[in-house]
């Protein structure tokens, strides 16, 4: 794998081996992206939005099963995906769908051309049991930047729905199987309602100041609640009225409920609340980390802030909407959690609903990774806590990763007059090296490529003022290496 960025502060190659392709510039795209989740920063991540950046990696895949499998690449902006058999003629693409095409003159590649937001191309392709070697390249331009390559067996036109599918892994995945127990209540929810008609209430603090006034609570096993008048269901059915429903159009009340979560084994779990209209779901003695990210935002307005003296303990949607759907992951022990959630109806529709899921931790499609239940009190538990087994689809084993033959011993280095210098290496003859200079041992520039002479080592010879990008003036050290390109 090779990432070679270049922006206006900086050129150069970072090499390093990943196990799958699921990247993208922290600073542009977050959340969720394409089909699975997990995202990990590009290999050349700066703290600053990058711009021009080209991505070359090599792998080799081993097929257990001959089938048609299709390839999904999702990402900002172009590509290209070869795949080349090992042994026997190659393979072809039958089918490419989505935005991007096959080429006609090698129908083993799929590509996009072009700049775009979401390359979004699937294509079909038969590949019997065997080894396959894959080549793949993505550019950035500008602006956003993020790429996945998938896989899944079967062939499928589209993401997800009839003609999709949700077990797209990243090529090179390999399935954990291991059984998550899902979060649950240890005892009922206690829920304050104030009444209708609550006068200037219409976001969280106004909620808050309404039911301080609210003495009477009542105990439920689950929330999910609506005025049957005008709202829900949302992600689940089975809605109930609200406690204080008057068989009008309810406008203009608040709901909030306490009561403990309770995590049987540790793990990260997704935790979050929809309704219409905003709200929030708060933990209380949670690890110091808080919420690490937000997974479900479907307002834009989701935001992970600190709370009665927490850190980065509540997820908040303060905003009007008919679907606050929000949810974010949040890393706990075993433990009974204090917790607390509120919601406000301001207008029209209204329902509210309260869940959560144990969350794989590793690269899985979303509603894979996940199975959302309502946060639920039930006499069986603990003994009767739900479980589910969310990774269990591999995406073919990476049998061989391409890389540079690093083990070459600089055998000399000498400075001549001026800024010239020498660098003598064992090498063999008609083979090629290429020299390396670096500042930091992390970003690697080539100085040149020589062929091996005729006897056991090679000289290279050049000048300090030629090396492009040229040395920081304030540089203390530089390193040098010579890899073996053959």
């Amino acid at each position: 794998y090779s990432n070679t960025a270049s922006t206006s502060t900086r050129t150069g190659v970072v090499d390093t081996l990943a196990p799958e392709l699921n990247f993208a510039d922290p600073q542009t795209n977050s959340g969720p992206l394409g089909v699975v989740l997990n995202t990990m920063p590009f290999p050349a991540d700066t703290p600053a939005d990058d711009n021009h950046v080209v991505t070359v990696a090599h792998t080799r895949i081993t097929v257990a099963t001959s089938a048609e499998y299709t390839f999904n690449n999702r990402g900002d902006d172009g590509f290209l995906l070869r795949v080349r058999a090992v042994t026997g003629a190659n393979p072809f693409f039958r089918r490419v769908s989505g935005a991007g095409f096959r080429t006609m003159s090698a129908p083993n590649e799929m590509y996009f051309p072009t700049g775009t937001g979401d390359t979004d191309t699937r294509g079909i392709i038969y590949l019997a049991a065997g080894q396959y070697d894959l080549d793949y390249v993505q550019w950035e331009g500008g602006g956003g930047f993020w790429y996945q390559l998938t896989v899944a067996q079967g062939a499928f036109l589209e993401n997800a729905g009839v003609n999709g599918t949700d077990t797209w892994v990243p090529v090179g995945h390999i399935a954990s199987n291991i059984t998550l127990s899902q979060p649950t209540m240890e005892s009922q929810w206690d829920v304050k309602a104030t009444q209708a008609g609550v006068a200037g209430l219409g976001d969280v603090p106004t909620a808050e100041a309404a039911l301080a006034l609210v003495s009477t609570t009542s105990l439920w096993n689950i929330l999910n609640f609506n005025d049957p008048q005008s709202g829900g269901p949302g992600r689940f059915p089975g809605d109930v009225p609200w406690p204080n429903n008057t068989g009008a159009d309810d406008n203009n009340w608040a709901m909030k409920a306490t009561g403990y979560l309770h995590i049987e084994t540790e793990g990260d779990y997704l935790l979050g609340f929809e309704g219409d209209d905003g709200g929030y779901f708060e933990i209380a003695g949670a690890p110091p980390a808080g919420f690490s990210r937000i997974v479900e935002n479907n307002t834009n307005a989701a935001a992970i802030v600190d709370s009665n003296g927490g850190t980065r303990n509540r997820l908040s949607t303060n905003v009007d909407t008919g679907n606050s759907r929000s949810s974010a992951v949040i890393h706990l022990v075993p433990s009974d959690y204090p917790v607390a959630t509120l919601f406000y109806e301001e207008g029209g529709g209204a329902y509210w609903e309260v869940f959560g899921s144990a969350m794989s931790s590793t690269s899985q499609s979303f509603t894979r990774a996940t199975n959302f239940t309502l946060l639920r009190s039930d006499p069986s538990y603990p003994a009767g806590i739900p479980t589910f087994t969310p990774d269990t689809i591999s995406g073919f084993g990476l049998t061989a990763q391409p890389v540079a033959d690093l083990s070459l011993a600089l055998v000399q280095f000498s400075f001549g007059t001026g800024n010239s210098y020498s660098i003598s290496f064992p090498s063999s003859p008609g083979l090629s090296y290429m020299l390396e200079y670096s500042t930091d041992l992390k970003i690697w520039y080539n100085a040149g490529v020589v062929y091996g002479g005729p006897g056991t080592s090679t000289t290279f010879a050049g000048n300090l003022t030629e090396l492009s990008p040229p040395l920081p003036a304030n540089a203390s050290r530089v390193y040098w290496r010579v890899v073996g390109l053959y």
